[in-house]
């Protein structure tokens, strides 16, 4: 016979029981143990096959031997210190975020960071829809160097010395169809020269912009 059933606490077999208000209010301020007498700091709720619910002590909750109920009352503390952990982060996160709405006038800085996600996409989006019909765009439209020089210009990537030499020459020789190094060629170059550098400082200027916009994100994730 189970032990608690022959302190009269109800039939075996009995289960842990997570106390209700109605248990609680039911029980009293009763602390000390149903089944030995002895004061008890925290009490366990146990409850009978019929019904019958008792308070005992941890000690004698474990002396038992009954696994199942052993095992239960394990479960349960563990899931009571959860969630007073889980209780402390929300309420930290809770007051984190409503600091943070106070110094960014209504919003979180997760929300934040994502209308600067959106701005920019959204930047980037209009700068490739800008620079797609540029003539130096059309001049590399071509396997190999040209489409790696247009995908650099669309990522925002200003181009490199050596790129912007042989880009200025290729553009030339599109724009005035003429021999290269011939007195046509060198008369042209100077305007396309002009045409690359516009477009290489559209390319700086987007990039500058951006990396403002990054930078503003940055400081949202310390």
């Amino acid at each position: 016979m189970h032990v608690f059933e022959l302190s009269g606490l109800g039939l075996a077999p009995f289960k842990y029981h997570i106390p209700t208000t109605e248990s609680v209010r039911s029980s009293g301020m009763q602390f000390w143990c149903s089944h030995c007498g002895t004061q008890i700091k925290n009490r366990h709720f146990i409850k009978s096959s019929d019904n019958q619910i008792s308070i005992v002590g941890v000690d004698c909750l474990r002396k038992t031997g009954d696994l199942g109920l052993i095992d239960a009352q394990k479960a349960a503390i563990k899931k009571e210190k959860n969630d007073k952990t889980r209780a402390i982060r929300e309420a930290h996160w809770i007051a984190t975020q409503e600091k943070q709405r106070a110094a960014n006038n209504g919003f979180t800085n997760d929300e934040l960071i994502e209308i600067g996600r959106k701005e920019i996409e959204t930047v980037l989006s209009n700068h490739v829809e800008e620079i797609n019909d540029h003539p130096i765009m059309e001049s590399l439209n071509f396997m190999g160097f040209g489409y790696d020089m247009q995908h650099r210009a669309q990522l925002v990537q200003p181009f490199t010395k050596g790129m912007l030499s042989a880009i200025k020459k290729i553009c030339c020789k599109n724009f005035c169809n003429c021999r290269v190094n011939s007195k046509a060629f060198k008369e042209a170059y100077v305007e396309t020269s002009k045409i690359v550098e516009e477009f290489q400082k559209i390319i700086i200027d987007k990039s500058e912009e951006l990396e403002i916009l990054r930078e503003k994100l940055k400081t949202l994730y310390l």
